[in-house]
């Protein structure tokens, strides 16, 4: 016996994709027919999971026959038999909203007549990077929507399991975050009727790598609104501070722009090379020093600012330096419960000999020499280690009668990895140092173009793109070596500001304003003339003022036939010009306002 099936009449299979961007107020899902139907049949949208979105029957809709997530968010035009228009409004968008609706036109017995999909795609922003560093003071997770909201929300930022943030009822609430983010978040007032959800952190450190993400709840739990941020927290650059042991004393910086009133100690400790204890070098609390908290190393050559807390300069004077002093300090601040509220660290390097070298990436090999000494008979090995950016003990040498030259440290295969801070020690039979020797050394990335151009043009652009980390840049500068190393344009990163120029370019230079974000450090010379031409170099270095990359553009300005008469004019003047007349017992030739040359100064 054979069974009768339900069977199409009239079809409307075309699939459709609806894409909407999340915050949208509504979307149509689009169904028109040209079928003439009768008054008896029903319309039924419904969803992926099959749930009933929206019922039009016997000349009505049916909203007691809605799913209760689509109540009051659907909506069909008026009389769709008549305009054969069954499309659907969908209102108040949710990224869970995105799937297959379907929409089924049936006859009274229950007979398929028409059908039709409608794939809806509420795409969420994509996952947006912020980069920042350890020991930073705050970071901006940003996400700011276009969406109107209800005062009823709930805005929540998470990162894993943990609740970083909550926003409900049009107050933070504190009490429902993770105690690691307790006192270190903010929200803008009103975010709601701003529209900005975005969330300031505060103290970065490592440990807050990851993906934290917003999410905003209506009354009953449905998710409106979600947007994830990856953060990046790298390891900080510390203050590298090189000091020769002549110097007598050295200062390690520490200035914040922090509210410190809840602060009551500020504690610098030596925390490298590890001593079997972490030292204790200086101590404030309650207002004063406090000496009898020092360890005896220490005791008498340390000294503060007085009212540390309130000028915010918590930097610290070490006095009477020894090449033993050197390691990292760091320093602490606490508030009375014994939470730390800051942190920063110091590397110190106390030397005999301090130098700076480097040398162009491609290069082979490069001799860190050893340098010659009085004291040679005296020691016993040598340790060459690189102390920054990262800690790598690299040779123990010991010194035998005539390998006076191996003590030098040959660095093979170079890689632009190898710039950094190397440190050659050399100690006696007792183990004590008898001399230490810093060598700063660069290999950076060199390249080098050509640009020509006719005088006359408006302005040349210098070019320079790079794709090199740049997050520990603090200065970008331009200079031309033709005849002479001159200041064209300087860019002080830190400061956001320009620097000092020569005066021939003030006016007439321009870089990009958002030169780390966007690694264009090209230069726009304008009006150039063919004085101009000669060879330029932009210089990219960080705050210990290593070289991280480097380039050369060679500038030559064609003078036009016009230029060059009117150059050739101007020289024939000044030559026929009348000379002026001259006293017989006048013994200096030059005007007053002429200044002597070098040699004819006496």
């Amino acid at each position: 016996m054979s069974v009768c099936k339900p069977h199409v009449l009239l079809s409307a299979l075309k699939p459709e994709v609806v894409e909407v961007p999340q915050g949208e107020k509504s979307v149509l899902l689009r169904f028109k027919t040209t079928a003439d139907l009768p008054q008896d049949v029903t319309v039924e949208w419904r969803d992926s999971n099959s749930m009933m979105v929206h019922v039009y029957e016997s000349g009505n809709n049916q909203p007691d026959k809605q799913h209760q997530d689509y109540r009051g968010r659907t909506e069909m035009t008026e009389d769709p038999l008549r305009t054969k228009d069954f499309s659907l409004t969908l209102k108040h968008l949710r990224p869970t909203d995105s799937g297959v609706y379907t929409c089924t036109v049936y006859n009274k017995d229950g007979i398929i007549l028409l059908q039709k999909s409608v794939t809806l795609v509420v795409t969420v922003p994509p996952p947006e990077v912020v980069n920042a560093t350890a020991g930073d003071e705050s970071v901006l997770l940003p996400f700011k929507t276009t969406a109107d909201l209800p005062q009823d929300v709930t805005v929540e930022w998470r990162r894993k399991h943990m609740k970083v943030h909550v926003y409900k009822s049009g107050n933070n609430q504190p009490d429902k975050q993770h105690r690691g983010y307790i006192g270190r978040t903010e929200m803008n007032e009103d975010p709601l009727k701003t529209k900005d959800l975005s969330l300031t952190l505060k103290r970065c450190d490592l440990t807050d790598c990851g993906v934290y993400t917003c999410t905003v709840y209506n009354k009953d739990g449905h998710m409106l609104l979600q947007k994830s941020v990856t953060l990046r927290v790298r390891e900080s650059l510390p203050d590298i501070v090189q000091m020769q042991k002549l110097a007598g004393s050295v200062p390690l910086p520490f200035k914040t722009t922090a509210d410190l009133h809840e602060a009551v100690k500020v504690e610098w400790t030596l925390t490298e090379p590890k001593p079997m204890k972490v030292m204790k070098v200086h101590v404030y609390e309650s207002g004063n020093n406090q000496p009898d908290k020092q360890d005896q190393d220490y005791r008498g050559r340390t000294e503060m600012d007085e009212g540390p807390l309130n000028t915010k300069d918590l930097s610290l004077t070490l006095k009477d330096l020894h090449l033993t002093d050197s390691g990292v300090y760091t320093c602490t601040v606490y508030n009375k419960d014994g939470d730390m509220l800051l942190q920063k660290s110091v590397t110190l390097n106390v030397y005999d000999t301090v130098s700076m070298i480097g040398t162009v990436y491609g290069n082979k090999s490069y001799l860190l020499e050893f340098k010659r000494t009085n004291k040679l008979d005296q020691i016993s090995k040598v340790e060459w280690e690189r102390i920054h950016p990262k800690y790598k003990f690299i040779k123990k040498i010991t010194r035998n009668q005539g390998n006076e030259e191996d003590l030098s440290l040959n660095l093979k295969d170079l890689h632009l990895s190898d710039s950094g801070i190397y440190t050659c020690t050399a100690y006696g039979e007792n183990g004590h140092i008898l001399l230490r020797h810093s060598v700063t050394f660069s290999v950076r990335v060199f390249q080098a173009e050509m640009v020509e151009v006719t005088e006359g043009v408006e302005s040349v652009l210098l070019p320079f793109k790079t794709t090199a980390d740049l997050h520990y840049v603090v200065a970008v500068y331009w200079t031309v070596s033709e005849p002479r190393d001159t200041m064209v344009d300087y860019f002080d990163v830190t400061k956001k500001q320009p620097g000092s120029q020569q005066k021939a370019y003030i006016g007439r230079t321009a870089m990009n304003e958002d030169l780390l974000r966007t690694g264009d450090f090209s230069l726009a010379l304008k009006k150039p003339l063919p004085a101009d031409s000669g060879s330029y170099t932009c210089t990219v270095c960080n705050k210990d003022r290593r070289i991280l990359v480097q380039k050369v553009v060679i500038l030559r300005v064609r003078a036009t036939l016009k230029g060059t008469i009117e150059d050739m004019f101007s020289c024939l003047r000044k030559r026929t010009a009348p000379k002026p007349e001259v006293k017989e017992e006048l013994r200096n030739t030059n005007h007053e306002d002429v200044p002597l040359t070098a040699e004819e100064t006496v």
